[in-house]
């Protein structure tokens, strides 16, 4: 159905339909990571027309920041995942904001850095404001997992809380002057960037 959607979104012309099948299609069946990137750049691509609707761009960065990552290129998934926050913040795009966070809070948990994951994931989860859909639960939860195992669920949960009070712009500074250390678990923040 998504690929027959796709192929219709394509026909009428209709980008952020396509943009949004892109999403959906690889995390669905067998997909190898090399084909979740393949979409996920077809998405981008789509948003860099100068007709795209602006709100594109945060959710194709985002997703091939996905993409990335899932392909073992993290330090490149980190930094769309910096530019898909900055993208967010400037058009007011709170959804995809809070779509930033999560993903930042994964790359943090699993980076070893609890309280960091922690603090995204609570602001990713008070700005996101939908349903999480079961696909994306599965992408962000090791992150959760990995942070409450180094900080206990006390601790996480302190974090967690601390996270949700952060307004959009507080929430998106903290992503962009921290970066935890990618997949070296124990290591801490590093300096500010």
């Amino acid at each position: 159905m998504l690929e027959e959607g796709r192929r219709r979104f394509i026909a009428i012309g209709d980008t952020f339909g396509q943009m949004h099948a892109n999403m959906f299609i690889p995390n669905f069946g067998d997909q190898t990571a090399e084909t979740q990137v393949r979409y996920a750049e077809e998405s981008l691509e789509l948003a860099d027309r100068p007709d795209a609707d602006p709100l594109i761009r945060p959710i194709a960065l985002h997703n091939l920041s996905f993409s990335l990552w899932t392909a073992g290129e993290r330090e490149r998934a980190v930094g769309l995942n910096r530019i898909s926050a900055r993208t967010a913040l400037e058009m007011g795009a709170t959804v995809s904001s809070g779509m930033a966070f999560l993903q930042a809070g994964l790359y943090a948990g699993v980076g070893g850095d609890g309280e960091r994951a922690a603090m995204l994931y609570g602001a990713g989860n008070r700005h996101f404001a939908m349903q999480f859909p079961p696909f994306y639960i599965r992408q962000i939860q090791p992150g959760i997992d990995a942070a409450t195992e180094t900080l206990g669920e006390e601790e996480y949960q302190q974090f967690y809380e601390q996270g949700r009070a952060m307004s959009v712009d507080e929430a998106t500074d903290y992503l962009l002057r921290e970066q935890s250390t990618v997949g070296e678990p124990g290591r801490g923040h590093t300096a500010p960037t």
